[in-house]
């Protein structure tokens, strides 16, 4: 709702922030002093500019809003349910505790507080947290990612290694970390990445090495490609396997949650038909790698994810970023969120 910018009156502040007795009736100013702790977030006020300590009055109750936080911050979790989701299904803290969460966000202040690990899934535009959509216009939202939060992409996988003298095959794209779907209702969607916290985009897996072959009087060799390696991100990528139908080389090796794993060797018989090595799997040292090429093309590398993704009606000016702590991937406006 918002209490007034100008007169201000006690039924203003109860049908704001809730009765400061049991009775649902009266308002003791003073019992509005709030220093509350959710998560990493300690010693919030009723609102910022409310005294949580100290001489108070009506006058700091102008133009203030209910504040809730959406709990991103008590367990691991994977692909959760979306914010407007768990908004709705009363996973909050109402600050102060005067009241319980209206059904309409508008006029609030919600916090959607991360300081637990939220991990990615597979399809091409998922995101590991969503902002969910359904959000009341005139909604004051903040994405917290506390100093232990860490919001990751799933890493692609590595490609397979070429069978004989045939082609890698290609390593597979990293998927996005967050996902915003409200355009902020004329106001900006403030992400702030607190120190410690982490959003990392998940990585592309290394794409899979070239077979090779050699005819020598008669005597045909063959080697396979070496399998790319996994991208990191949580999940991570597994690594691809190498080649079949000659000598043999090496899998790559899967990623972790900040480290591409390593691509394959290829195969090598009697150093005349050497495989190629698969790409190495992309994480936080840097971008994944193409397999390499002999008979054939190596596979191509798969693609990072992005570390913060908007749907079609969200664009770069609808997002205020305050990054105190590490964001690993690009931002991407305007385009596909799920």
């Amino acid at each position: 709702m918002t209490t007034p910018s100008g007169q201000i009156s006690a039924n203003d502040i109860r049908n704001e922030f809730g009765p400061s007795d049991n009775n649902g009736e009266k308002v003791q100013i003073g019992s509005y002093r709030v220093s509350q702790t959710v998560g990493s977030l300690s010693n919030l006020p009723l609102d910022d500019g409310i005294p949580k300590s100290g001489q108070i009055s009506f006058n700091d109750f102008r133009n203030k809003r209910l504040n809730i936080i959406v709990n991103y911050h008590s367990s691991n979790e994977t692909r959760p349910q979306n914010a407007r989701s768990r908004y709705t299904d009363n996973n909050v803290t109402v600050i102060g505790g005067f009241r319980s969460r209206p059904g309409e966000s508008a006029g609030t202040k919600v916090r959607i507080h991360v300081n637990r690990t939220i991990s990615g899934g597979s399809g091409g535009h998922d995101c590991a947290l969503q902002t969910g959509n359904g959000w009341d216009i005139n909604t004051d939202m903040f994405i917290d990612v506390g100093s232990s939060g860490k919001i990751y992409g799933k890493g692609g996988n590595g490609g397979s290694g070429g069978d004989g003298s045939g082609p890698g095959g290609d390593g597979q794209h990293g998927t996005h970390a967050l996902g915003i779907e409200y355009n902020g209702g004329g106001e900006a969607v403030t992400v702030h990445v607190r120190s410690g916290g982490l959003i990392s985009c998940g990585f592309g897996g290394g794409g899979g090495g070239s077979g090779d072959h050699q005819d020598d009087k008669g005597e045909e060799r063959h080697a396979v490609g070496g399998g790319g390696g996994g991208g990191a991100g949580s999940p991570a990528g597994s690594g691809g396997d190498q080649g079949e139908g000659g000598s043999s080389g090496q899998d790559g090796s899967a990623g972790s949650t900040d480290h591409g794993g390593d691509g394959g060797n290829g195969g090598n018989n009697d150093n005349q038909a050497i495989g190629a090595s698969g790409g190495n799997g992309g994480g936080a040292g840097g971008g994944p790698g193409n397999g390499g090429d002999k008979d054939s093309d190596g596979g191509e590398a798969g693609n990072n994810g992005d570390a913060i993704r908007g749907s079609g009606d969200v664009a770069g000016a609808n997002v205020h970023i305050i990054n105190n702590g590490t964001i690993r991937g690009g931002y991407r406006w305007n385009s596909t969120v799920t």
